[in-house]
């Protein structure tokens, strides 16, 4: 699909790109195939699409599969969908706000104003996989590693639910208009924490270590000691002596951060 043919469409639905929802239209019908063709969509799986705009993913979505839930925040768009694609279920408003029914697989071109609270949402329901099309940035930090500038408390919380990885990048000229930056199709496949620990405390962990990520476990936690509900000294006490306490986050293991979680929040079995 060309820029001129969307400009075309949107003209004669009174209508044009929305910087406030963040709509950029991808215009490679080719990259569109390959993004929808990573869902691997089986037979009677169900799949949601945020943000399809004009449907360039939504169509090669529903030659795969009867069970599209899509969801578009813009009426305007939503009535060109409706017409277009009668057999799609549609939900017209926010993704963050709507109640979603149950879905296998989330294939998308996500609004990148959205990538953050929709992957933290995506996190705490049952799914299997999701091809998402994120911020280039935002793609590294949701598959950062130990001891790169990308890692972060996103990269080890996905990790606890999940295996992520960069498919393929994408240039702002692929889209209209163009962002300000490229983008990266994500591939998120959901699994089991592959590692025992509960998972309020950690997750809690993780924020104080990333929130001074820049200073020691020890001192990290210290000055976290309010929000983990323990006092200083009762840290102190219960990292005495481990190698852990003298590490930066940025350099730490998730599994090591379980770890930390352990001697902080010991089990009461």
């Amino acid at each position: 699909m060309k820029a001129v043919q969307i400009q075309e469409i949107l003209r004669e639905l009174g209508t044009r790109p929305s910087k406030r929802w963040g709509q950029h239209f991808l215009l490679s019908n080719a990259t569109a195939e390959e993004i929808v063709a990573l869902g691997e969509i089986q037979a009677g799986e169900t799949v949601l699409e945020v943000g399809p705009g004009v449907g360039i993913l939504t169509a090669p979505l529903l030659d795969r599969t009867r069970n599209l839930i899509a969801v578009e925040k813009d009426p305007i768009l939503a009535e060109y969908l409706r017409k277009r694609f009668p057999q799609l279920e549609l939900l017209v408003g926010d993704v963050l706000r709507v109640t979603l029914p149950p879905y296998e697989k989330v294939v998308s071109n996500l609004p990148f104003e959205i990538s953050s609270p929709f992957l933290g949402r995506l996190l705490e329901v049952p799914f299997k996989r999701a091809v998402l099309t994120l911020q280039r940035e935002f793609a590294e930090r949701v598959v950062g590693e130990p001891g790169t500038r990308a890692y972060s408390r996103l990269s080890v919380k996905v990790h606890y639910r999940a295996e992520a990885r960069v498919r393929r990048t994408i240039p702002r000229s692929a889209f209209w208009p163009a962002p300000e930056v490229d983008a990266a199709v994500v591939q998120i496949d959901a699994r089991d924490p592959p590692f025992p620990v509960d998972r309020d405390a950690y997750f809690r962990v993780v924020d104080a270590l990333f929130l001074h990520r820049r200073k020691t476990a020890l001192n990290a936690l210290r000055l976290a000691a309010p929000s983990l509900g323990r006092p200083e000294g009762a840290i102190e006490e219960a990292l005495q002596g481990d190698p852990l306490a003298r590490q930066r986050a940025d350099a730490m293991q998730p599994e090591e951060m379980a770890g930390l979680t352990h001697r902080l929040f010991p089990s009461k079995d």
